[in-house]
């Protein structure tokens, strides 16, 4: 098995109003393609957003424990697509959590940037 960990940290928006990129919502024809097979994003309980798909992905390729790290106020919007979810204030500590991840896995480990649609 594979622990996948996923770094879903960039934000969009103003000052007043931020959302992770990650949980934007993607267009059908995007969310819906070769990697998830005849089902969509939907169907498969994803939902439409860039993480779901990301997370739909790697199921596909058996791997079934994911870690999201996050920034602090984004759990609520993130928490529905991820198996687990760690909020990060900063880059730094970003590294700093995949590090101690990573050194701790007793698996493969694969790191991830979650704000990218392939």
């Amino acid at each position: 098995m594979t622990l996948a960990l996923v770094v879903a940290s960039a934000t969009v928006g103003n000052d007043d109003e931020q959302m992770s990129v990650a949980a934007l919502p993607l267009r059908e024809s995007v969310s819906a393609g070769p990697a998830a097979g005849a089902r969509s994003d939907q169907e498969a309980g994803q939902g439409h957003s860039v993480l779901g798909r990301l997370c739909d992905q790697l199921g596909s390729f058996d791997i079934r424990d994911t870690y999201v790290i996050a920034r602090p106020g984004h759990g609520a919007e993130l928490r529905a697509f991820c198996h687990e979810l760690v909020e990060s204030p900063g880059p730094a500590d970003d590294l700093r959590r995949l590090a101690r991840m990573a050194r701790t896995a007793g698996e493969p480990v694969v790191v991830l940037g979650g704000d990218v649609v392939a």
